[in-house]
């Protein structure tokens, strides 16, 4: 494994059975990248005073196991809007090499209505067939305000996902990544010709940002108008039970998480419950993450080759 800036306590990368699931060497290690991911951000958000929490099954490790769910691949974070913009802002002087923060504006190839924060020198493939950053990384969604109307709400979202599977299509289509996609042969070589006009031509990446722009305005349509909930609503699969009470990041909860710490929100139990019911009944899971190939001792551009 890498050098980190972390201190990984040497037992931790010792492979045990925890909840009746063989965590072996290889998961620790990833998990060792993604604690120290985690504490990179946590140095930064420190430093300009931002909010944020574990979010989704990292919360439910947090809360339930003091740590990952045993069979967990990845750290999910979310933050308020602003302090997401603004964490994006200062990313460029703070996040120095291996660390690196990125969203659609850096690159152009992802279609993700949130940042991902990579350590670059390590592998972690999602798809094998896009030419894109795929390190190690933890994920970061920004939380807008969502209307108490239920009508606007889904409105709202079928907006938001009108606009991202336009971006999807044009980020992401070429013939290997749709091979299992069911739509006729003309109308996949279509997107790949769009896909390719869009990374080769100004005028596509043009196009490509006007959606983007368009994505997003639909995400924070509502962020001028003081609301009781906020929801990662640029993460189009939002349901009503996502939502979060806005005051929750005003004064996190530290929290036990392996040999570290990590922030909640406050009405934790509330939020847990609304997602998964009686959320400390044990059920096993699966890795949320496919991922083709770990690697913490070469960079992901070793692979890409």
């Amino acid at each position: 494994m890498i050098k980190l800036k972390l201190d990984i306590p040497k037992s931790f990368l010792r492979e045990e059975e925890r909840c009746g699931h063989i965590v072996t060497r290889e998961m620790k290690e990833l998990w060792a990248v993604e604690l120290d991911l985690l504490s990179e951000l946590k140095r930064v958000c420190e430093k300009y005073n931002l909010h944020f929490s574990a979010d989704s099954g990292t919360l439910l490790g947090a809360v339930r196991h003091k740590g990952f769910i045993p069979w967990d691949n990845d750290i999910d974070i979310f933050m308020l809007r602003e302090d997401y913009e603004h964490l994006c802002r200062i990313a460029p002087k703070e996040f120095k090499v291996p660390y690196s923060l990125v969203t659609y504006k850096e690159d152009c190839r992802s279609s993700m209505g949130f940042a991902k924060l990579y350590n670059l020198h390590t592998t972690a493939i999602e798809n094998p067939h896009i030419n894109r950053i795929q390190g190690v990384f933890i994920d970061i969604f920004p939380l807008d305000n969502v209307p108490d109307e239920i009508k606007l709400f889904e409105q709202q979202k079928k907006d938001v996902f009108r606009f991202a599977r336009k971006l999807g299509r044009l980020t992401y289509c070429t013939l290997a990544y749709n091979i299992k996609e069911p739509a006729p042969l003309v109308k996949k070589i279509g997107r790949v010709i769009l896909h390719s006009y869009y990374l080769l031509t100004k005028r596509g990446s043009k196009y490509g940002l006007s959606l983007f722009k368009a994505y997003e305005v639909a995400c924070k349509r509502y962020n001028t108008i003081p609301t009781k909930y906020v929801a990662a609503i640029s993460y189009y699969t939002l349901k009503t039970k996502d939502l979060v009470r806005r005051t929750d990041f005003l004064n996190p909860i530290e929290v036990d998480f392996e040999f570290t710490k990590i922030p909640i929100i406050q009405h934790y139990d509330e939020y847990l419950k609304s997602l998964y019911g009686n959320y400390m009944v044990f059920i096993k899971g699966t890795e949320l993450h496919t991922l083709f190939i770990i690697d913490t001792n070469k960079p992901y551009v070793h692979y890409l080759k």
